[in-house]
């Protein structure tokens, strides 16, 4: 095993899971944004070797899909005349989000000197494990849990959200944490399924790899229900993978669930918060059992309210609104995340905008296809179901692009020896 350094595991937690503190905001943005900026401006080298090896995949379709959109969202406004550039901060924020994941896998291979996919992603998976351990001690402690929220920064309906009985869980060392921190704990989830997988077909151990699997399970269940879904179809097919290449680990997997949910179950009967939780978390499946329908009130709401079909005009066009005309929420109150572009800019632009990241993750797709890589594979096809998923309730392909950039590269000169020229910082 591959000594994790300390340091650079602590690092990647907080540019992972950036928090605030209120005192000093400026100068946690300071850190956050600038310092990382600076260090890319010194590492221009190896910078233009990243984005140069990117480019010899479909990635530099991402690149060019980019461009179009973000100038779209700049035209389309002032051509329709409604002068709502709040799309624009969508783009913004890949940049914002790429800094940060551009900086750590600089200092990754620094302090490692090597382009070792599966010990990038371990960290990842680390960072992603010790959030929801941080989350669990809040949920044990409460005491923590408002110390904490009284030195950080979050924002006002954040803070009372973070109050209420059936959102004990939704809180962490950012605040308030649901969308983002659910899809990165699934993503860490999809991470590990890859690496026993990988493991199983090189013959080593996966003990740890099953652990940090439970964590990440709890995680998906404490911040948001569409990233369960994530969860357990990723987990869903790693057993029926291990059904057949390693049965003593299907065993084991499926022995650690359902203990797991025993003693969840058990708590459950004894303790009326966990109760409140387990009955918002595992909603959906407990709706199926009683009434024969997989469904829950918000996925209810957003099938039968926030995904319709507009008028032609808009669908083809859109309507030049991603903010509704009153600032309160999204244009015509709809939280599906492809319906947002869909109403600001109309169908051909949404797709390019889609293009971002699925021209990535083809790419990931067609480096494993072509080594015949059983666990790059499998991690395509997770990546695919789950911004599918998500983008279904909420917008995430702006933060699933640059997040997935580092991976992307390290994956490509671990595997493609096209790709695997010296990258010298």
């Amino acid at each position: 095993m591959k000594k994790i350094n300390v340091w650079y595991f602590l690092l990647s937690f907080y540019f992972y899971f950036p928090f605030i503190l209120k005192d000093i905001r400026e100068i946690n943005y300071i850190i956050i944004y600038l310092i990382p900026l600076i260090y890319i401006i010194f590492n221009a080298k190896f910078v233009l070797s990243f984005f140069r090896t990117l480019m010899k995949s479909h990635i530099k379709l991402s690149f060019i899909s980019y461009f179009i959109v973000f100038c779209l969202s700049l035209i389309v406004p002032a051509l329709y005349g409604t002068y709502d550039f709040s799309y624009n901060n969508v783009f913004l924020s890949i940049i914002r989000t790429l800094i940060k994941t551009l900086f750590l896998l600089i200092v990754f291979i620094k302090i490692h000197k090597n382009n070792d996919f599966v010990l990038f992603i371990k960290y990842f998976i680390y960072s992603c494990s010790l959030y929801v351990a941080f989350s669990l001690l809040m949920i044990i402690i409460p005491e923590f849990k408002s110390f904490w929220a009284g030195i950080i920064y979050d924002s006002a309906l954040n803070i009372q959200l973070s109050m209420q009985d059936k959102y004990i869980t939704r809180y962490g060392l950012v605040g308030f944490s649901n969308f983002r921190e659910t899809f990165m704990c699934s993503l860490a989830a999809i991470f590990n399924v890859y690496i026993i997988v990988k493991n199983i077909n090189t013959h080593t151990k996966n003990g740890t790899m099953i652990w940090t699997l439970l964590i990440l399970g709890l995680g998906t269940s404490f911040y948001g229900r569409i990233g369960l879904v994530v969860y357990l179809i990723s987990v869903g097919l790693l057993i029926f993978y291990l059904f057949f290449h390693k049965p003593r680990y299907f065993l084991l997997i499926v022995l650690s669930i359902a203990i797991l949910l025993t003693v969840l179950i058990s708590l459950k009967e004894r303790n009326e918060m966990v109760n409140i939780w387990f009955n918002w978390s595992f909603d959906l499946f407990l709706n199926y059992f009683e009434t024969g329908k997989l469904e829950t009130g918000s996925s209810n709401t957003v099938f039968e309210k926030m995904i319709f079909m507009p008028d032609a005009m808009t669908f083809l066009f859109g309507d030049g609104y991603y903010s509704n005309p009153n600032g309160s929420g999204y244009y015509m109150s709809t939280d599906v995340g492809f319906m947002r572009p869909l109403l600001f800019y109309g169908f051909i632009p949404t797709m390019i905008a889609y293009g971002i990241t699925y021209f990535l993750l083809f790419s990931i797709l067609k480096v494993s296809l072509k080594r015949i890589d059983v666990a790059g594979i499998i991690l395509s096809l997770l990546l695919f179901i789950q911004i599918v998923l998500f983008e279904i309730k909420g917008e995430m392909f702006y933060i699933m692009f640059p997040l997935l950039l580092p991976f992307a590269y390290m994956y490509f000169l671990e595997n493609t020896s096209d790709y695997a020229k010296s990258n010298k910082t």
